[in-house]
This record gives structure tokens, C-alpha cells and sequence, in this order.
């Protein structure tokens, strides 16, 4: 155990100091253990707990520090200056690799721990009613088109998950994005400016919603973006909200230019073109 050697040969404040702490990890990784045992979820709600995930990673720097300290003291109170030569080297190299290993597992776990405390408080910290509707949670996904050489957001990949609350098993209903004839779930403001729905033929598709009302109807919903959303979201909300009969309670929209970003970051993607493509339309005539 760290601070063992400190307690026979040493200085005992500093083995109180590493047995303490380590007992304190061993105690933290036992209750883990035993919550996973006895009740996932109870450990699932304290992971995701930004708060403890925090003061989890302090502990983990902390006692990487204290690991370090007592491994570097632990060999000098060996003297390996005293041992045979073969002796000498063995116990350094030993010592040096349980020192270095044991540190850097410990200041990894903690950084891991750190990233995820603001991970989670990122993710977490919308706002917006997370109760479940008739047993289950809806989430609406969109995927956004937005780019340098485009005008304005259509969301060209709409669908909704539907979770249910006690057992957790999803659905995935995808929606067309060429959906015509599509209406707004009661109560949606833009059922004033269109009485009869969205209808319109090919300019009235479901993705071209988001763009209408964020062009010429923003002021319908004063309240979208201080509730963490957009007109054009609430707007597409309302229309996915009659397609599907479900209350929408969350929404995630990745936009395809943030989405080229993130892939770039990860390393990019390579595309070998064998053949020359024709791009920017069509020869009709061909």
C-alpha cells in the first residue's frame, strides 16, 4: 500500500497522509462496485452529476500528486546506492516504471474525468421540460444544410426518437423531407398564417419550415431562443408534432457545416476520385 514504507521507515505524517488517501480511493472504487451491483441507475445519476465528476477529478490530481511523492520517497528510503549493482538497477527501473505508470493513470483518469464534468454540464445545461409524455420521451433530430454557398437552414434529415421512459427501448420514425400537406399540432401560431396547413405543393416541403418562419414569421415566437430553441425549430417541432401525434420534448440539430468541422478535427475524411464527375447539373441532351 503507498505509504507503507513511510510508516515502517519514514516519516509517519507523510504515510498517514498516502494510507488515508489511499484508503479513500479504495472506499470510492468499493461503493462504485456496490451501486452497480445493487442499482445502475443510482450510479448512472451520480456519474452524470457534473458537481461530483468534478470533485471526482480533483481527488484523482490530487493523489496522483501524493502516488508521486511517496514513490520518489519510497526509493530513497530503500538506498539503492547500497545494493549490488545488478540489484541497484532492477529496484530503480522498477520503482521509476510503478512511480510513472502508477501517476500517469491516475492524472489520465482525473483529465478524463475533468473533460466529462464539462462534457455533462454542457450537455445538460438546456432548458426546457424533460417530463415524460404518456410514458415516453420524444427527441427531434435534425440534420441542417447550412454552408458558405447556401442560403438560409433547411433541415434535410428530420426524425423523432421516441424512448420509453421505464424500459429505455427506442424508436426511430423518420420523416420524409419532402413530406407535403402537413399541418401544426394545436395551439401552434402558425395555424393563423396557415389555416390550412403547410400546403403549397413543391415550395411547401416539411424541411422548408424552418426557413419560412425564420425568414418572415421569427416574431410568432418571441420566447424560442430564451427557451434554448429557434423559430425554425419550434416551427418544425409543431409540424413533426402533427405528423407523429407526439409531444416533442427535446431536439438535437446538427448543422452540416458544424458536422464537416468536427470530422476535419478527428483527422478528415480522404476521397480518391478514380474518374472525372460531372458536377454543377446536367446535360438534358446527352
Amino acid at each position: 500500500m503507498p505509504g507503507s514504507a513511510q510508516l515502517v521507515a519514514g516519516n509517519r505524517k507523510l504515510a498517514r497522509v498516502g494510507i488515508i488517501a489511499t484508503m479513500v480511493i479504495w472506499v470510492l472504487a468499493i461503493v462504485a462496485l456496490a451501486l452497480a451491483l445493487i442499482n445502475r441507475k443510482w450510479l448512472i445519476d451520480l456519474a452524470t452529476l457534473p458537481i461530483l465528476v468534478g470533485a471526482l477529478a480533483i481527488i484523482l490530481f490530487v493523489y496522483a500528486l501524493i502516488f508521486a511523492t511517496l514513490a520518489i520517497d519510497t526509493l530513497r528510503l530503500m538506498r539503492v546506492g547500497r545494493m549490488y549493482s545488478r540489484d541497484r538497477w532492477v529496484t530503480a527501473v522498477a520503482m521509476v516504471l510503478v512511480a510513472g505508470l502508477g501517476t500517469t493513470a491516475l492524472a489520465s483518469a482525473g483529465n478524463i474525468a475533468s473533460a466529462q464534468a464539462g462534457l455533462i454540464s454542457s450537455i445538460f445545461k438546456q432548458s426546457g421540460g424533460t417530463e415524460a409524455s404518456n410514458g415516453r420521451y420524444n427527441i427531434l433530430l435534425l440534420g441542417a444544410d447550412s454552408g458558405r454557398n447556401r442560403l438560409g437552414i433547411r433541415p434535410d434529415s428530420i426524425s423523432v426518437l421516441s424512448i420509453d421512459a421505464e424500459t429505455g427501448d427506442t424508436v426511430n420514425i423518420g420523416i420524409p423531407r419532402n413530406l407535403q400537406h402537413v399541418s401544426f399540432s394545436k395551439g401552434s401560431p402558425l395555424l393563423k398564417v396557415y389555416p390550412n396547413g403547410w400546403n403549397c405543393g413543391l415550395d411547401c416541403l416539411i424541411n422548408a419550415i424552418y426557413k419560412d418562419v425564420a425568414d418572415h414569421h421569427e416574431d410568432l415566437y418571441p420566447q424560442a431562443r430564451a427557451n434554448g430553441s429557434t423559430p425554425g425549430v419550434d416551427a418544425t417541432r409543431e409540424a413533426v408534432e402533427y405528423v407523429t401525434g407526439l409531444e416533442i420534448q427535446s431536439y438535437v440539430m446538427v448543422d452540416m457545416s458544424a458536422f464537416e468541422s468536427l470530422v476535419d478535427a478527428l483527422g478528415g475524411v480522404d476521397i480518391n476520385v478514380k474518374q472525372r464527375l460531372p458536377i454543377g447539373g446536367q446535360n438534358d441532351d446527352l
